[in-house]
Parts: C-alpha cells; sequence; structure tokens
C-alpha cells in the first residue's frame, strides 16, 4: 500500500490483512530552479508529525506520536540511510543541466523494532502532516511530495512496538528519566551538533537500572561503545552525538540517569528515544497459535 502526500497536505489511511514490518517514507523532489543541484536536505524531518496507533476492537494502543526527526534518527542509527539525514546526501534521479531542473530522493525506512501481525478486525492506523515548512532548500512544492508505502515482513508480534520520545529541556545539568518495562532499546538523538570534539559533548556520563543491570559510562565510553558497531571509524563519527545507550535484553522497571554539559543542551534539539514490544495475554496466546499452525503445516508437508 502506498500513500501520496504532497507538501502542504495531510493524509490519514488504515492497513488490515498485513504482516507490517516497517514504513518507508519517500521524499521525491523536482529542483525549483534550472541547473542547479540540491544542496540540503529535501524534506525537514522536524516539521513533519506522524501519528500511529494499532486498533481492535475500539482499543488503542499508540505506537508512536510526534515529529519524524527522533524517530527516523533512532530508527535508522545502524545504517546509511542515517547519513542522508545528518549529511543532506540525495538520490540524483534526473541530473541538472542547462534547462532541466534536477529531480532528486531521499528515502528511509521507519523500523519499529517489532512486526505488527494484522488480522480480523485489527487496523493500523496512519496519520502524516506535512507542511509547506517542510520543504527543504530548493524544492518545488507544486512538483514533489511524500510517498509513504508500508512494507510487510515475515514474524510473529510476540510483543506490540512502542516507541516514546522525551524532549530533553533546554539547559539542563542532570536528570532521572522512569522508563517503565518492556523497554528493548534506548537511543540519545541530537539535531544540532555536527562534530565529535568533545566541547561539543552533549552527555558527560550516565546511568541506567533495571531489574537486570546496571550500567555506569561516561562520554568517552559511548564513543568507544560506539566504534564497536561500525566497520570505519569514519562511520562511527559520522553520528556525531548519536549513541545507542541499550539494545538487546529487555528492561523492566528501567531508569535512566544523565548528567549533561548544560552549555550544549538547546532547546528541543535533544532527545530520548525509548522503543518497547508490550507482550499482553492477547499477543502471548495468538503467536502461540500461529506457531502451532505452522508447525501443523510443516508436518502435513513432510508427510506429503
Amino acid at each position: 500500500m502506498k500513500k501520496v502526500i504532497n507538501f502542504g497536505s495531510s493524509a490519514n489511511f488504515s492497513v488490515q490483512s498485513s504482516n507490517v514490518d516497517a514504513l518507508r517514507l519517500n521524499i521525491n523532489a523536482t529542483h525549483t530552479t534550472a541547473n542547479t543541484a540540491f544542496s540540503a536536505v529535501l524534506a525537514d524531518l522536524s516539521e513533519i508529525t506522524i501519528d500511529i496507533e494499532k486498533e481492535l476492537n475500539g482499543h488503542i494502543h499508540k505506537v508512536y506520536k510526534g515529529i519524524a526527526l527522533p524517530f527516523l534518527m533512532a530508527s535508522t542509527y545502524m545504517n546509511a540511510s542515517f547519513e542522508q539525514i545528518v549529511s543532506g546526501t540525495v538520490l540524483v534521479e534526473k541530473a541538472h543541466a542547462s534547462g532541466v531542473k534536477a529531480i532528486a530522493s531521499q528515502i528511509y525506512d521507519i523500523n519499529f523494532g517489532g512486526i505488527f501481525n494484522l488480522d480480523g478486525d485489527e487496523k493500523l492506523n496512519i496519520e502524516i502532516d506535512v507542511p509547506s515548512a517542510a520543504a527543504g532548500t530548493g524544492v518545488d512544492t507544486a512538483l514533489s511530495g511524500i510517498t509513504l508505502e508500508v512494507i510487510e515482513g515475515i514474524g510473529y508480534e510476540i510483543g506490540t512496538p512502542q516507541i516514546i520520545v522525551k524532549n530533553i529541556q533546554a539547559s539542563l545539568s542532570e536528570e532521572t528519566y522512569s522508563l517503565g518495562s518492556d523497554v528493548q532499546s534506548i537511543y540519545f538523538i541530537n539535531t544540532d551538533k555536527t562534530t565529535n570534539l568533545s566541547a561539543d559533548r552533549v552527555i558527560d556520563r550516565l546511568t541506567i537500572e533495571s531489574d537486570k543491570v546496571k550500567i555506569k559510562v561516561d562520554s568517552d565510553g559511548l564513543v568507544s561503545d560506539r566504534l564497536e558497531l561500525f566497520p570505519t571509524i569514519a562511520q562511527a563519527n559520522l553520528r556525531n552525538n548519536n549513541f545507542v545507550l541499550h539494545s538487546g535484553a529487555e528492561l523492566d522497571d528501567c531508569k535512566i540517569d544523565l548528567t549533561f554539559n548544560s552549555s550544549n543542551v538547546n532547546a528541543s534539539k535533544n532527545y530520548l528515544v525509548i522503543v518497547k514490544n508490550i507482550a499482553t495475554v492477547q499477543t502471548v496466546a495468538k503467536v502461540q497459535a500461529l506457531q502451532t499452525k505452522h508447525e501443523q503445516k510443516a508436518v502435513k508437508k513432510l508427510r506429503g
């Protein structure tokens, strides 16, 4: 399923009878001026808002609601799409020339950290708002827009995904955030620092506590840990002041204490992105039923 949204408009739609793995955001832009290359991101993701919820029999589970930027930076952290956000790299689909307007795109996959097995009356309701102010420098809004595509996958919805974004207040020196249970991943996202200089560092140190772990790390440790995630130093350094604070074991009763370099904490430029997978009696029972069904089909296939 695809939905085209023009700059200066919004759209809402529902998805049913699908195994939804991700949403693909394809920004396709035509330049306003012939013989001129794009020199920046095609859309300001901090201007675009996304509202995603799962609905069953009138019961609403909020998956995500907020601006696209921190969610997308966390979602693409481990792949090259992240570099499009921080560097403005575009895929040139039509080169500029005399009398010819350049056409380019930027494509991002919004991953939820889990899959949605939608069947029966289950729906994934999606709303996206793309104001005219979201158009990047040189983008002809009359000839450009965003295509939102539902990407299907394979797997079981062991828990229903939920993404929470916490905006870190300006000039904050220290704060404790209670993240609750079912915490799968924690990201620190920064949108205004473009170097890895120690003078630009936002986090000074942190402690994560839960039912399973107690982790303490300072800013040097964050930089060192990040080097282990990427094949080259250059790729790691492109993340600037963005870090994976936790990924892997699911944490319950989780809290994080953060100490900041307060002079580097600017308004609406720093976020915690928390990815959860919330298991319920219903989702576990549904997974068990699907597993049994697939096992029975496998046995039947073996027997001919």
